[in-house]
């Protein structure tokens, strides 16, 4: 089942402190009533996702009713193996800073 309108959200975080209010969105159109957003924090932000989706209402003059869009988002997950690369305590090491961070 397809909402009314769906959104393919990427939540970036930027290596400087702040994002400046004019990097913060960027909207596109990918076809009917689908929409990619992406929103950009400095690494100093608490991510506030929620308040950056009604600011893109005002920007963008797209509406996002929550009760009739479909917000997409995933996360990186890393799983350390003993195949091949780093030994095996190095990649749960990383693992767990990645899961940290």
């Amino acid at each position: 089942v397809l909402h009314e309108r769906n959104v393919f959200l990427h939540v970036e975080t930027l290596p400087i402190p702040y994002a400046m209010e004019g990097q913060r969105l960027k909207i596109e159109s990918v076809g009917d009533e689908f929409y990619r957003v992406y929103v950009r924090f400095g690494f100093m932000e608490t991510p506030d996702v929620p308040l950056a989706l009604m600011r893109s209402c005002d920007h963008g003059g797209i509406y996002f009713d929550p009760m009739d869009t479909t917000f997409f988002a995933s996360r990186e997950t890393i799983v350390a193996t003993a195949n091949r690369g780093m030994p095996i305590w190095r990649d749960k090491l990383f693992a767990l800073m990645h899961r940290n961070a």
